[in-house]
């Protein structure tokens, strides 16, 4: 997450250099329209359309992998919190076991006890 974070930043740091070297008057055409200004508005532009073209591409499939992740989590914890349950109602069946066992041996009733 960090190292993606140093590097969009670059990367962010790196486009506003390019921008603002090129200040240059430019013109665009797009179908019937043509706008004109400083070549670094152009730049800007063509750059934010690709985070946004990347985000729109990336963006479903990333969030449907981290809500399945989140499910995940959630039944492990759940089936976890189930084997702890088990595990102590097997440990109070081993020691109820032990004691009459250890009743039985000795004699006495094996219905007494805890």
């Amino acid at each position: 997450m960090r190292a993606s974070f140093i590097l969009g930043l670059a990367l962010a740091i790196l486009a506003l250099v390019l921008a603002f070297q090129n200040t240059a008057p430019a013109s665009v055409n797009l179908l019937f329209w043509t706008v004109e200004g400083p070549r670094y508005v152009a730049l800007l532009v063509a750059f934010g359309l690709g985070i946004a073209t990347v985000g729109l591409l990336l963006g479903p499939p990333l969030w449907r992998r981290s809500r399945r992740l989140r499910q995940r989590n959630k039944q492990v914890h759940e089936l976890e919190r189930t084997l702890e349950q088990k595990d102590q109602t097997l440990a109070q069946k081993n020691k109820r076991i032990q004691y009459l066992e250890g009743n039985w041996s000795s004699g006495s009733s094996p219905t007494e006890g805890p």
